[in-house]
């Protein structure tokens, strides 16, 4: 959804995180980049995307490992 609607030089970085294309549709949807996600407590994290603690916590080591 989110994907089809940029192109891809304007494809935000989470675009670049190994996990499934649907979070990365949800944390484009959301607003959220790299920086954002790092930037963040995994626990926050969960709370505002409605999440498993362990989801999140897989989505912030992705982002800190590109």
């Amino acid at each position: 959804m989110v994907q089809s609607l940029l192109s891809n030089d304007k494809k935000p970085d989470i675009y670049e995180l190994g996990v499934a294309d649907g979070i990365k549709e949800m944390l484009a949807v959301h607003g959220f980049t790299k920086d954002k996600i790092l930037n963040t407590t995994v626990s926050n994290l969960a709370e505002s995307l409605h999440i498993d603690y362990y989801v999140a916590l897989i989505i912030y080591n992705s982002a800190r490992e590109i």
